[in-house]
């Protein structure tokens, strides 16, 4: 097949790129800036192109079987409230939708959209996310998510076929974000306050969504459909550290702290959304995505923190 792929130069284009290359399929790479990474030679490249200008969508999909939407605003820190989600709207839903539109002008048979578990919500309660659940976004970029995932859906009812990705908290080289944080202050050594919470999160290593992108594009059970999918089993904050530091091979101390005290204090110093993902809990249950795909990660949790922590190590000597 044919496939574009906006925003492939980012955190998760570069492998996306790379194994729809790997499985055969004429990529056709759209970058804004970036440069792609390195070992990633797409069919096209389609340089400098700004998706927010409207000239450029029919350039994107013009001539391709298949559309994987990747590039969007995500994670600005220190945003304005007044502005935020106009400024979501724009690069996620707006976005979104003009390229939907152009790509069922242009006859392009599926739409794969890269949304994010925060269009479930935040934390977990007594049972995991699974994609039947209403959403219940509460930030800008979670409710621009959700709000792009029912613009394609409307736009192309009938007429393409939609698939929609919602991918928990991501690692693996080239990582940003709170992930690369929490590899930075293990390497540290520093004593943390985590070794009382209770917690269980699920992760996603970035070449395993790249994998199940892959199998999205064409798989003919995934067609209008959501699919959340995790690593394994959820962790703890404390065993997350403790698996970090064995990648690193460092020895960390997690030391006790009452959670409503790190919540508290991460609130005084502006970092309750940190805190929040150290405390709360966030499971997901990807039982169809494995069942009706027949997919599941190639790659191990300890065998993926490892690829990631060779990286981290590489970036910081």
């Amino acid at each position: 097949m044919k496939v574009a792929v906006t925003g492939a130069s980012g955190f998760v284009g570069g492998p996306v790129c790379a194994r729809l290359i790997e499985a055969r399929h004429a990529v056709r790479a759209v970058v804004r800036t970036a440069p792609l990474a390195a070992g990633v030679t797409p069919a096209e490249l389609h340089a400098n192109c700004d998706l927010e200008d409207e000239a450029s969508w029919d350039r994107v999909v013009a001539g391709v079987d298949a559309v994987v939407h990747l590039a969007a605003r995500a994670h600005v820190m220190h945003d304005d409230p007044a502005t935020s989600d106009a400024l979501y709207r724009r690069a996620n839903v707006h976005v979104t939708q003009g390229l939907a539109e152009a790509a069922v002008r242009h006859g392009v048979k599926r739409f794969v959209y890269m949304s994010s578990i925060k269009v479930n919500g935040e934390r977990t309660g007594e049972r995991p996310f699974t994609p039947q659940d209403v959403p219940a976004p509460e930030d800008a970029y979670g409710r621009s998510k959700w709000a792009a995932e029912e613009a394609l859906m409307r736009i192309a009812a009938g007429r393409m076929e939609t698939v929609i990705v919602r991918p928990p908290l991501l690692y693996g080289p080239h990582m940003r974000g709170n992930m690369r944080r929490l590899f930075q202050l293990v390497q540290l050594g520093v004593p943390l306050p985590f070794a009382s919470i209770r917690n269980a999160r699920d992760l996603l290593y970035v070449g395993t969504l790249a994998d199940l992108v892959a199998a999205l594009v064409q798989h003919p059970r995934a067609a209008g459909r959501v699919f959340l999918a995790r690593d394994g089993a959820a962790l703890s904050t404390p065993a997350l550290i403790a698996a970090i530091a064995t990648s690193l091979g460092r020895s960390t101390l997690c030391i006790p702290c009452p959670p409503g005290t790190i919540r508290f204090g991460a609130k005084l110093v502006g970092a309750a959304d940190m805190a929040a993902r150290l405390l709360d809990d966030l499971r997901i249950d990807d039982a169809a995505t494995r069942g009706d795909l027949g997919w599941s990660p190639t790659l191990s949790f300890p065998d993926a923190l490892a690829e990631t922590a060779r990286w981290f190590k590489s970036r910081a000597s």
